[in-house]
């Protein structure tokens, strides 16, 4: 299945502390830290701060995270579609609006 018709798990988080702070500086766009503890982490995490991120619409950290590793999923298209800068941002990355996402629907109809 294409990753953006997916939703990426999480998984239990517990034995690591430093997850939600990670979250936490993506929502915030606290780069710095996000960055630094964006290293060494699997694809996984690094999408839901992606995601945080885009919600946010902090699109410079978005492009940082990506580079980074993170994948896009279904909720990064929805939470993208929310602006024009996040729709741009996808199409920057390559996304196809075209590409059918939940129940056939395309980004752009």
């Amino acid at each position: 299945m294409p990753p953006h018709l997916a939703y990426y798990k999480l998984g239990d988080q517990s034995n690591d502390p430093c997850c939600a702070i990670f979250l936490q500086a993506c929502e915030s766009n606290n780069a710095a830290v996000a960055l630094m503890l964006a290293s060494g982490r699997e694809p996984e995490p690094l999408t839901y701060g992606l995601n945080k991120a885009i919600e946010c619409n902090h699109l410079d950290l978005a492009t940082q995270l990506h580079t980074a590793g993170a994948r896009w999923d279904t909720r990064t298209v929805h939470c993208a579609s929310d602006s024009h800068e996040g729709v741009k941002w996808l199409l920057e990355w390559g996304y196809d609006v075209n590409t059918s996402i939940a129940y056939g629907t395309v980004l752009l109809p």
